[in-house]
C-alpha cells in the first residue's frame, strides 16, 4: 500500500476531469460554430502540436488500463484505483502548467521574483494549456465512460440520454473558449472584448437550438438559463416551495427580463410575485439575493446576534426610503435645507448600524454594504423599486409659486416703463 501512497496524495487532481465523448443520433456530436481567423487557427494548430508532445511522454490509455487492473487486483478498492489511474491521467497538465509559471522566475535574483501565476503566462502557453486538458479530457472519456456519460445524465436527465450527451460536451466546448477569453482580458481589456463574449454566447444558443426541440429547449431554459440560475438562489431560501411555484415565478421573471426598465411592468411582476408566495414568503424571497441582507446573516453566524438586531438592521433601508422621501417633500425646507436634512439622516443611520452592531462589526458591515448611503451622504433622496431595488436622485428644485410668477412678471413690467420713461 506504501507503493500507492504518492498517487493516492494526488487525488486533489479528480476535480479537473470532464467530458462526454459520445456520437448523437449516430453522428460526432456538435461542435462550436465558431468561425477564428487564419491567425488564431495558426496558434491553435500550434498548440495543439506542443500538447501531442507533451502527452507522447505520458502514459497511454493501454498502460493507464493496465495500471488499474494491477492496482485492484493487488487489493486496493475499484474507486481508490480509478481516482489514481485518473490523477496519473492529469498529472502531464499539472506538471507543464508548474514548469511554465517556475520558469518565470527562473535565474532573476530573489529581490527581482514576483509571485508567478497563470495570469502570467503567454497567450501561446495558456492555448497549449489548454489543448492539453482536451486530450486528456478525451482520454478520460475512453477510459471511464460510464462515469462521464453519468454526469451528463444527472445534470441533462430531463432529456434523452443521446442528447443529454450532446449537450454536456457542447458546454464544456463553450466553457474552454469563454475561459480562453477570460484569460486573454485578464490583464487588459478593451471593448471589443464584450462583443467577443456576446458572440460566444449568440453561438452557443444557436447550437441549443440546433440539438434540441422548443419544448425540449423550454425545459432546458427552465433549468439552466442565467434567468433560472438567479431565481434559483431565491427560492434557496423557501424550502417549503413548490415546483408549480417556481415555473409561476419563471414566467413571471421572463416576462419582467423582457421589460425591465419600465416601472409599471415592475410593479405588476412584484404584485404577481407576492400573491404567489404570500407577504411574508414574499419578503424572504427577495431577501435572498440581497448582499446587504447576506452579509448580516454571516455576521450573526459567525458573531452569535439575536435574530431580532439582524431584523432591525436590515429594516434601515425602509426606514431612510420612508424619510428621505418625506425630506424631499416638505414644502417648508428650501432644497439647499432638504439636502442638509438628507445628508444628516445618512449620518443617523450609520451611527443607529454601529449601535446595533458595535463598532467593530458595524464598520466593517458600512465598508461593504448599504451603498446606497453614499448616495443620500451627497444630498440624494432614495427610492426603492416594486422589487426591492434602492435607487437615488437628486433632490428636485423648488418650484416657484403662481404668486410669486405674478409678482415677477409685473415687476418686469414695471421696469420696462421706467426704463421707457427714462429714455424718453
Amino acid at each position: 500500500m506504501k507503493k500507492y501512497l504518492p498517487l493516492l496524495l494526488a487525488l486533489s487532481l479528480v476535480a479537473n476531469a470532464a467530458l462526454v465523448i459520445t456520437h448523437f443520433r449516430g453522428a460526432p456530436a456538435k461542435t462550436p460554430a465558431i468561425r477564428i481567423s487564419a491567425d488564431k487557427k495558426a496558434g491553435r494548430d500550434a498548440a495543439n502540436a506542443a500538447a501531442a508532445a507533451v502527452m507522447s511522454a505520458a502514459p497511454d490509455e493501454t498502460e493507464l488500463v493496465a495500471l488499474h487492473e494491477k492496482l485492484v487486483a493487488s487489493g486496493i478498492p475499484p474507486e481508490v484505483a480509478r481516482d489514481v489511474t485518473r490523477a496519473l491521467l492529469w498529472k502531464p497538465l499539472q506538471d507543464r502548467q508548474r514548469a511554465m509559471i517556475e520558469a518565470k522566475n527562473a535565474g532573476k535574483p530573489y529581490w527581482q521574483q514576483t509571485r508567478a501565476g497563470k495570469q502570467q503566462l503567454t497567450a501561446a502557453e495558456r492555448a497549449e494549456l489548454r489543448a492539453i486538458s482536451e486530450q486528456i479530457e478525451a482520454r478520460a472519456a475512453s477510459l471511464f465512460p460510464g462515469e462521464y456519460n453519468s454526469r451528463a445524465t444527472t445534470r441533462y436527465g430531463f432529456l434523452p440520454a443521446d442528447k443529454a450527451a450532446a449537450i454536456y460536451q457542447l458546454q464544456r466546448d463553450y466553457a474552454n473558449m469563454t475561459e480562453g477569453v477570460a484569460e486573454e482580458t485578464s490583464l487588459f481589456r478593451v471593448p471589443s472584448d464584450n462583443a467577443s463574449r456576446k458572440l460566444l454566447r449568440e453561438e452557443q444558443r444557436r447550437d441549443l437550438e440546433a440539438i434540441l426541440s422548443p419544448a425540449e429547449l423550454a425545459e432546458y431554459d427552465l433549468r439552466h438559463s442565467p434567468a433560472a440560475a438567479e431565481l434559483r438562489k431565491r427560492f434557496a431560501a423557501l424550502p417549503d416551495s413548490t415546483e408549480a411555484e417556481y415555473k409561476t415565478a419563471y414566467a413571471i421573471a421572463q416576462s419582467l427580463n423582457e421589460s425591465k426598465n419600465d416601472p409599471a411592468a415592475q410593479k405588476l411582476a412584484a404584485q404577481q410575485l407576492r400573491d404567489l408566495f404570500g407577504p411574508e414568503r414574499y419578503t424572504e424571497f427577495l431577501r435572498a439575493n440581497d448582499s446587504d441582507y447576506a452579509a448580516l446573516q454571516g455576521a450573526a453566524a459567525r458573531f452569535d446576534l439575536p435574530a431580532a438586531t439582524v431584523e432591525k438592521v436590515y429594516g434601515l433601508r425602509d426606514q431612510a426610503v420612508s424619510l428621505s422621501q418625506q425630506i424631499a417633500a416638505d414644502k417648508s425646507l428650501s432644497q439647499s435645507e432638504k439636502q442638509q436634512a438628507l445628508r444628516t439622516l445618512a449620518s443617523q443611520m450609520r451611527a443607529d448600524v454601529r449601535n446595533n452592531l458595535g463598532d467593530e462589526i458595524g464598520n466593517a458591515y458600512l465598508n461593504k454594504n448599504m451603498t446606497w448611503l453614499e448616495s443620500l451622504s451627497k444630498g440624494n433622496v432614495l427610492n426603492s423599486s416594486a422589487t426591492g431595488k434602492i435607487s437615488s436622485k437628486p433632490v428636485p428644485a423648488a418650484k416657484k409659486t403662481g404668486s410669486g410668477n405674478k409678482q415677477q412678471k409685473g415687476a418686469n413690467k414695471s421696469a420696462k416703463g421706467k426704463t421707457g420713461k427714462t429714455r424718453k
